[in-house]
C-alpha cells in the first residue's frame, strides 16, 4: 500500500509538470502570436485552470485525491493490524512461557505430584526436586540443651538401608530453633548432621527421605 501511494504521488507530480510545461508552451505561442488575445491566450488560461483543478483535486484528475485518501486509510489500517498482531504475538509468547515449569534450583526430580491433563494454577507444586547436594540427618533436642550443641561437633549416624544397619561418622553443620517433628507444638533445637566421607550419591543410597535414623553427638569434643 505504501508503494502504491508513492507511485500515485509520482503520477500526480508528472501530471502537474505536464500542465506547467503546457502553460510555458502556450505563453511562448502567445508571445509570438499576431493575435495575443486569441487562441494562444485561451490556451494559457485553460492550462492554468487545469493545473489549479489538479492541485484542488477536481476536474479531469479529481479521482487523484480520493485515491490518495483511500491508500492512506489502507496504510493506517495495515499499521493498526500490525500493532494488533504484535499484541497477539506477545500474549501468545506469555501463554507459552506460562507452560514452562522451572525448577528453583538444580537437582533431580524425585516425584511428580500431578496427573496427566491436569490444570495447574500458577504456584502449584508440579515436581518435587532434590537439590544436587548430599543428604543430611536432622535431629531434635529440647531447648535447654542449646548451650551443649554447636556447628562442627562430631556425631554418629546410625541408619538402616537395604544392605543392613550402618554407623556413619558425621559432623554438625547447623543448629537452629524449631518444632519437634513428632510434636509440632513443642519447640526446641533442630540439629543438622552431615555424613563425612560419603559422596552425594552414597548419602542417597544410605539415607531414604524421611527415614528414621539415630543420631549420637560426641559431647566429649568440648574444648
Amino acid at each position: 500500500a505504501e508503494g502504491d501511494l508513492v507511485a500515485h504521488d509520482a503520477d500526480h507530480d508528472t501530471e502537474a509538470r505536464r500542465l506547467e510545461a503546457a502553460i510555458l508552451t502556450a505563453e511562448d505561442l502567445r508571445r509570438r502570436s499576431a493575435d495575443p488575445a486569441g487562441a494562444p491566450l485561451r490556451a494559457v488560461l485553460t492550462a492554468i485552470e487545469e493545473l489549479d483543478l489538479v492541485d484542488a483535486g477536481r476536474g479531469t484528475h479529481a479521482i487523484w485525491p480520493r485515491t490518495r485518501a483511500g491508500l492512506t486509510r489502507r496504510i493506517d489500517e495495515l499499521y493498526r493490524d500490525l500493532a494488533r498482531l504484535k499484541r497477539e504475538l506477545g500474549n501468545a509468547k506469555g501463554a507459552a512461557e506460562a507452560l514452562d515449569i522451572i525448577a528453583l534450583e538444580a537437582g533431580t526430580v524425585q516425584s511428580l505430584p500431578i496427573m496427566e491433563d491436569q490444570y495447574l494454577q500458577r504456584g502449584t507444586l508440579a515436581a518435587l526436586v532434590e537439590e544436587n547436594r548430599a543428604r543430611t540427618a536432622v535431629g531434635w533436642l529440647p531447648d535447654h540443651m542449646a548451650g551443649t550443641v554447636y556447628p562442627g561437633m562430631h556425631a554418629r549416624i546410625r541408619a538402616t538401608d537395604a544392605t543392613g544397619t550402618h554407623t556413619i561418622a558425621g559432623r554438625v553443620i547447623e543448629v537452629v530453633s524449631g518444632p519437634d517433628p513428632a510434636r509440632p507444638s513443642v519447640y526446641g533445637i533442630l540439629v543438622t548432621v552431615h555424613a563425612t566421607g560419603l559422596t552425594t550419591r552414597e548419602t542417597r543410597a544410605r539415607f531414604a527421605p524421611n527415614a528414621p535414623v539415630r543420631l549420637t553427638l560426641q559431647r566429649d569434643t568440648f574444648g
